[in-house]
């Protein structure tokens, strides 16, 4: 018979496929600054979506810098986007007709916009990278020893239960 496995949070071992789920409190206890208005409106928008996120409560004051890199090359990136799609084609150095070099120089920016999400644990699959369970329902019930029913569908479950 094998043994049981430790209560989620107890255990943080690859052998028993749990990961900790931390207690999130409360996000970063400075004032963060507000991006420059100049930024682009998704750019504005993302920004303040990652700070609603319980995932933003991981993030230390040594941490902003990424945060900053985050969202200056997201909007770079926006910024350089919209302005090859202006001219997409124009003429390289030997009367040929290429593409806009400027989307050369927004897929980088989204390059490095890409990396600092992965260090901040934006994205599902980013979280999960980092061992971060961020359900706090599930979280919660967890803790608790149940499971989440979301239908309540498994309150008569003793009538069918064939044992």
């Amino acid at each position: 018979m094998p043994r049981t496995k430790k209560p989620a949070g107890t255990a943080v071992d690859r052998r028993n496929g749990r990961r900790a789920e931390l207690a999130l409190g409360p996000v970063l206890e400075v004032d963060l600054p507000r991006p420059r208005e100049s930024y682009q409106p998704l750019a504005l928008s993302a920004w303040d979506g990652y700070w609603s996120q319980p995932v933003a409560a991981t993030v230390t004051e040594a941490d902003l810098m990424i945060a900053w890199a985050w969202i200056d090359a997201y909007d770079h990136a926006m910024v350089m986007r919209s302005q090859a799609d202006a001219e997409p084609v124009v003429t390289g150095s030997m009367g040929q007709q290429v593409a806009n070099p400027l989307y050369q120089v927004a897929n980088a920016s989204m390059s490095l916009a890409m990396q600092c999400a992965k260090q901040l644990g934006i994205g599902g699959k980013n979280r999960a990278d980092l061992g971060l369970a961020l359900f706090a329902g599930q979280q919660a019930a967890f803790a608790a020893g149940q499971q989440a029913d979301p239908e309540g569908e498994g309150e008569d479950d003793d009538e069918d239960d064939p044992r």
